[in-house]
């Protein structure tokens, strides 16, 4: 067997590499500073309760945008990652602007419309990457509370804390099956912050 290769890193089997590669593409797509931001409001949760009930709420308030916000970056980064490998770059500008209207507000909609779009295989072999999670629901959650901190539509925030973190780690997974579906190597996602 000897010392195989993976995107650069010696393994020791072929075990050692897939899970090498499965450790890299799960810690590839998440997002650092929302995960330090997540960890840092559960550590603070008490404190901030015992001063005013209130600030858990907009903290809330402040992640879920956050969010949201960071993830419409990543779509936008991966669809036009995929869009320059083509090697055109006129086309690949244009898609950027394209992706830059289209992913305002990132829902399920949208994201499986857009990749229903470019080709009907890649939305199914999307779908079949994440049949085994909520990200449908976690995102729809996250988008629901998003608009209502940013529009004050709705009927008000429904997530604590805690579904917080729970939406953003269904949803997040996203992600992986997005570049998977692209055909986005690890060395493309490797500059995605």
């Amino acid at each position: 067997m000897g010392n195989e290769r993976y995107d650069g890193r010696k393994c020791r089997s072929r075990t050692s590499c897939e899970s090498q590669k499965t450790s890299f593409w799960t810690n590839a797509m998440r997002f650092s500073r929302l995960d330090t931001a997540i960890a840092l409001a559960k550590k603070e949760a008490a404190a901030l309760a015992a001063i005013d009930p209130r600030l858990q709420s907009f903290v809330v308030g402040y992640l879920v945008v956050d969010i949201v916000s960071e993830f419409e970056v990543r779509l936008e980064t991966m669809f036009s990652l995929r869009a320059k490998k083509l090697g055109d770059i006129p086309n690949a500008n244009f898609i950027a602007k394209i992706l830059d209207r289209k992913f305002r507000s990132p829902d399920v909609g949208k994201i499986n419309q857009f990749l229903r779009d470019h080709d009907d295989a890649w939305l199914r072999a999307f779908e079949n990457l994440l049949t085994a999670t909520k990200w449908q629901s976690a995102m729809a959650n996250l988008m629901l509370n998003r608009h209502y901190f940013v529009h004050k539509s709705g009927n008000g925030p429904t997530m604590s804390l805690q579904d917080v973190e729970n939406a953003y780690n269904e949803a997040v997974q996203l992600f992986t099956a997005l570049a998977t579906t692209l055909g986005l190597s690890a060395a493309d996602c490797a500059q995605l912050t």
